[in-house]
């Protein structure tokens, strides 16, 4: 991803919509402006050549952070050797872990962090923080000493820099959560938007190590913080993310659903139970709508696999059910009773039942106001 625009905030597309800078605009210089006690934790695992664009975004930052500790989670050849060279530059730290997560590397960064610092923000490789992010989320919670956590709105953009929803936050979570809402239903906080109490985020035990691939550490995390404090909602995006098709989130995050229900369990016992059943109506909806495109273009055996999924999310489910049956029919009769072809159309966003979520770890909060498939 380009990241020649890090430093310049989002710029208005005249229909309403923020679309990424095109070209840097002026900054304070390093001499002037203010560095605040935050350190920036960076796992990477093969995306060596990414950071560079990300290093420069932290320092054309209004607010500074005091450090940046890049965590290599085991990268291979060539990235590993690349990363040295990468990381030698002033303020920013270089340690190495086998392959553990980005769960656990956040964690070893969040230890290695200097005594001095008092905000922890945990950024991806391929971010792209906008030059005020840091300044407002450390404003926000610099002011509010009961806080445990800061988050601002998110621009959430395709491979080619096109913004992907007009708002990151919908309408139904456009503010602050209470402990009640997190256990209703996941909310679109995004890790990298979120900056943490480092004392709150000591006290929480972190990021749970259970969770070995992306997934569900975050919306986990959360709620410990919750616990601890209050939240602050910057409602500015100011930061873009590079998303991915909702199907395809469903399988990058499906490793974590399991760890995530067994842990709210053991946590929370029922008060989790809406929180659970959302996560699994989102990941059956996403499935079951991947699945209807699938139909729709004539590829039965994708669509029973999809189908066969979303079964294994919401078991007793009948629509899920007889839309399975329906692949074993001939495909004229599948589409005609499927009555699908309008709504495979659709974005796949859009569609009965919810979406997936743009961020890592966190399904869509607006699962709880469609019905699920």
């Amino acid at each position: 991803m380009d990241k020649s625009a890090l430093a310049e905030e989002t710029a208005d597309t005249g229909d309403g919509r923020s679309a990424l800078p095109s070209r840097a605009a002026p900054s304070r210089s390093l001499e002037t402006s203010t560095v605040v006690p935050v350190s920036v934790v960076v796992p990477v695992h093969n995306c060596a050549h990414l950071l560079p664009g990300l290093l420069e975004s932290c320092r054309a930052q209004t607010a500074r952070p005091l450090e940046i500790i890049v965590v290599d989670d085991g990268s291979t050849r060539p990235y590993g050797e690349l990363l040295a060279e990468v990381c030698a530059r002033p303020g920013v730290t270089l340690m190495r872990l086998e392959r553990r997560g980005p769960a656990a590397a956040r964690n070893a960064g969040a230890r290695r962090a200097v005594p001095a610092s008092r905000y922890l923000l945990f950024l991806d490789a391929d971010d792209q923080p906008l030059a005020s992010m840091l300044e407002r989320l450390f404003a926000a919670l610099e002011g509010a000493a009961q806080a445990s956590l800061a988050f601002c709105n998110v621009l959430t953009v395709d491979d080619a820099r096109r913004p992907v929803h007009d708002s990151y936050l919908s309408a139904g979570c456009s503010r602050a959560p209470s402990l009640d809402d997190l256990l209703r239903h996941t909310w679109p906080i995004l890790t990298s938007a979120a900056l943490i109490r480092r004392r709150a985020f000591e006290q929480s035990g972190g990021f749970c190590e259970d969770f070995t691939a992306r997934g569900f550490e975050d919306p986990l995390l959360w709620l410990r913080l919750r616990e601890l404090g209050e939240f602050r909602l910057v409602p500015e995006r100011l930061l873009a993310y590079r998303t991915l098709p909702a199907h395809e989130r469903v399988l990058k995050y499906a490793a974590g659903y399991r760890p995530f229900v067994r842990q709210l369990r053991e946590i929370y016992g029922l008060r989790a139970r809406r929180l659970a059943a959302a996560t699994a109506r989102g990941f059956a909806s996403g499935l079951g709508h991947r699945g209807l495109l699938a139909l729709a273009a004539g590829d039965r055996a994708t669509a029973r696999r999809c189908f066969v999924a979303a079964l294994s999310y919401q078991p007793l489910n009948p629509r899920i059910a007889l839309r399975l049956a329906r692949t074993f029919l001939p495909l004229a009769w599948a589409r005609l009773l499927s009555g699908s072809s309008r709504r495979s159309s659709r974005p796949l966003t859009q569609a009965s039942g919810g979406a997936l979520p743009a961020s890592d770890g966190a399904l869509d909060a607006q699962l709880e106001s469609h019905p699920p498939l």
